[in-house]
Parts: structure tokens; sequence; C-alpha cells
């Protein structure tokens, strides 16, 4: 139910930032694809909606596991490289299907990050998984709440 409620959550995002032309892909059970297609000044961009279920502390931290184990991936910086270079690959299929010059991976997170502290570490993600004028991070904090004005492309198009 999260995957769906940050596909929801990742559309009106978009819409908010001046994404036009929104639309969910359809599923390919032979090839994994991005969830949603969207326009943005005329260039088109493959989206993939995520949900960190984890709550995104003030210092960039996620708290422990629900059994306090560590978490494989600790703060929002690893989570955020994580997911790219998971999606790396999906994202550049669904790219060259579906004629999109950009992709995005867009993370809805829980917790009280501030978020110009959010997107300072999505940009290190961003420099530390290769940049690129091709790719960006989304965040869009709350996975239930409406559109936020920290919901932030980073870098910005």
């Amino acid at each position: 139910m999260d995957s769906a409620l940050a596909e929801l959550r990742a559309a009106c995002f978009l819409s908010a930032l001046g994404f036009a032309k929104i639309s969910p892909l359809e599923s390919d059970p032979t090839r994994r694809r991005a969830d949603l297609a969207a326009e943005l000044d005329g260039e088109r961009w493959a989206v993939d909606a995520r949900c960190a279920s984890r709550t995104l502390l003030p210092e960039g931290s996620f708290r422990r596991g629900a059994d306090g184990a560590p978490l494989p991936y600790p703060t929002l910086h690893d989570y955020l490289v994580h997911c790219r270079g998971e999606k790396d690959e999906q994202l550049k299929r669904t790219m060259a299907d579906e004629g999109c010059a950009r992709a995005a991976v867009v993370v809805a997170l829980d917790g009280a990050m501030p978020g110009r502290a959010m997107r300072g570490e999505a940009f290190r993600a961003w420099l530390s998984s290769g940049g690129g004028p091709d790719f960006r991070f989304g965040l869009m904090p709350g996975l239930l709440g409406p559109v936020s004005p920290d919901d932030a492309l980073v870098p910005a198009p």
C-alpha cells in the first residue's frame, strides 16, 4: 500500500512543480519500468516513486528498525545513493521506451528533518552517484500529507 500511496503523492508532487501530462506507466512482467512519465518544459521524464518507511531524524539519519537493529542505509545520503543504484537500469529502460530525456527517483519521507538539510543531503547523494544533467532526486516530506513547500527536485531543473 505504501508504494501505491507514494505513486499518488508523486503525481501531486510533480503537478505542483509544474509538470504536465503526468501518467502512470503500465507494468510489464518481463521488464521492470519506472512508475510514471511526465513532461516539464517540453522534456519528458521517467519517474520512479519510493517510500522510505522509516522516520527521518533532524540530523539526517533514520531511526533503527522496529527490532532495534541497525538499518542497512542509516542516513538519507546512503539511502538515496542506494535508490539511484537500484533504479538506474529500470530508469534507463523506461527512458528509451518512452522517449524520455530525464529521469528522477522521488522519495516520500516521514520525519522532522528541515527541508534545507534534506536538499543538502540529496545534492550530496546526487554528486556521490555521478551527478549528470539527466537525473534528479525528488524529495517529498510526508507520505500522507499534502504537497509541501519542502518538496523539491535536487538539483533544481
